[in-house]
């Protein structure tokens, strides 16, 4: 029994590691396919499988690094989904330890074991790691880098620096959120290269400039990358915009910031989590301020520069919190049995809530929603959710015939379900996605008739037929957890009397271009 705690004691890390993944990966898909996953899983398609589209996704200003590993990852597991959620899960057990590394080079081992069970029941990230999105990956860099800049600081070398240059460079090749960091990384530096004036420091920042610019050569060379970099100005203020000082939205963005916290962190985590920076700046250990910092600057250069706060933006940088709230829970542990009850409340909270999100994420979701308007609704309503899309491939393939191809169309639109029409018919061989749009018919007022010699579907938004509704009667309704939206799937009109166009034959070239591909994988 001795020999067994021993052993648990020794390797506390790695079995909370093993805990964390598995953890993650209970009801792994139970939430459908959101949004953005299907666009991102899609162009990770894409990208690896149709020549010339490598920075696909670049066309919509988004860096192609996840986006490519998804890629990797669809074509090597069945399901596509669980493929993009497990890049996530395992993105954030690396995370987990991550938080380890770094707390322990602050504190000691006993808090960084507290950190990193923190940040495993935490339910804001237990959700976001179990995501095909890129949150949990800038997470991951802010942590990491974290803790690579604190080495760096306490001892400055080239070695570190530029491993400090990759892990930023590597973070802006998955998102454009990572120069926040990147920014933090080199006022840190520079302050501290100010105040101590080390040359050792300065060689170390020039290699954290040469490791980033390395890693991101073949995007910053990217044309595509300089046309479209601008449109962030989507969901971030351009230098232009922060110079009009717009201190309402900075106060709405601070706010939502402390109820984000207050909620998704759980609200005894949040609080211990303030209440253990105050005692960081006290304790002022060597560097400590330096990354306590790194880190609070990159949030509020968020809070800054974001023109609408929401939990996605946010959570890239709050894993730094289970540290300093780790510390405290420590410090309560050794005291008396009311302290350490405390504790056990803070994390149970914590914990519970996570289980909500592994077993019934929408009463997660819309439970939060009740008490914060920062609730990731979009998850279970409207069309960004992916409710209804299973079933809509389900009755596809059931009404499609094995030994033809089965035309699958859809409009123009990206997202739910267009995309994620692509992603799950990339592997069927019989299911052949397509766009259609009036657009794309310039003579279509001459035709009065469409006609197919394959199967055919046009799967809609609610039944919105792009400019295509005179050549389609309604077959199926789908719905949704949303009364207010369905998924409606529609055939082409029988006898039908007029000017014929096949569709099957406008496609073709089309269908044997996929065809092609399906036969390569």
């Amino acid at each position: 029994m001795k020999s067994l705690l021993h052993s648990i004691s020794k390797h506390h890390l790695l079995i909370l590691s093993i805990f964390y993944f598995i953890f993650l990966l209970i009801n792994l898909t139970l939430l459908p396919i959101f949004n953005d996953e299907s666009i991102y899983l899609d162009w990770g398609w894409i990208s690896l499988h149709v020549p010339g589209n490598a920075f696909l996704s670049l066309t919509d200003a988004k860096q192609p690094l996840l986006i490519w590993i998804f890629g990797i990852f669809a074509t090597v597991f069945p399901d596509p989904l669980v493929a993009g959620r497990l890049v996530s899960v395992l993105i954030g057990t690396l995370t987990i330890v991550g938080v380890y590394s770094l707390a322990k080079k602050l504190f000691d081992k006993q808090t960084a074991f507290f950190a990193s069970l923190i940040y495993a029941i935490m339910p804001i990230f237990v959700f976001y790691n179990r995501q095909a999105l890129m949150e949990a990956s800038i997470g991951c860099v802010g942590i990491w880098s974290g803790s690579i800049l604190l080495s760096l600081l306490q001892k400055s070398t080239l070695k570190r620096g530029v491993l400090l240059g990759i892990i930023l460079g590597l973070g802006f090749f998955i998102k454009s959120s990572a120069l926040l960091f990147i920014i933090s990384a080199a006022v840190v530096i520079l302050f501290y290269l100010w105040r101590e004036k080390k040359k050792t420091l300065f060689s170390s920042f020039l290699a954290v400039l040469g490791g980033t610019f390395i890693v991101d050569f073949f995007l910053l060379t990217n044309p595509l990358f300089w046309q479209t970099f601008s449109s962030n100005d989507r969901y971030a203020y351009t230098a232009e915009e922060l110079l009009l000082f717009p201190f309402i939205q900075w106060l709405i963005s601070f706010y939502g910031f402390l109820q984000i916290g207050f909620v998704y962190v759980t609200p005894l985590v949040f609080i211990a989590a303030l209440w253990g920076m105050y005692l960081l700046i006290k304790k002022s250990m060597p560097y400590s301020l330096g990354i306590l910092c790194y880190f609070i600057l990159a949030l509020l250069l968020e809070i800054f520069t974001v023109k609408s706060q929401s939990q996605r933006y946010l959570v890239d940088f709050l894993p730094f919190f289970s540290i300093p709230a780790a510390y405290v829970f420590k410090n309560l542990w050794q005291k008396n049995n009311i302290k350490k009850t405390l504790v056990i409340i803070s994390l149970l909270i914590s914990f519970a809530l996570s289980l909500m999100v592994l077993f019934v994420p929408d009463a997660y979701i819309m439970q939060t929603a009740k008490i914060s308007p920062y609730s990731d609704t979009e998850d279970t309503y409207g069309y960004t959710a992916g409710y209804g899309i299973n079933q809509t491939i389900q009755y596809i393939q059931a009404h499609s015939v094995p030994s033809q191809p089965t035309m699958v169309l859809f409009a123009l639109w990206t997202g739910n379900p267009e995309n994620a029409l692509d992603v799950y018919s990339f592997k069927s061989q019989n299911l052949f996605p397509l766009r259609i749009d009036s657009k794309l018919f310039p003579n279509i007022n001459n035709y009065q008739c469409m006609t197919s010699s394959y199967p055919l579907f046009f799967v809609t938004r609610d039944g919105n037929l792009a400019g295509m509704d005179k050549y389609f009667s309604l077959e199926k309704t789908i719905p949704t957890h949303d009364p207010a939206y369905s998924i409606k799937i529609y055939t082409l009109k029988k006898d039908c009397k007029g000017k014929t166009v096949s569709l099957s034959d406008a496609y073709l070239p089309l269908i044997n271009k996929e065809l092609e591909i399906k036969m390569g994988q």
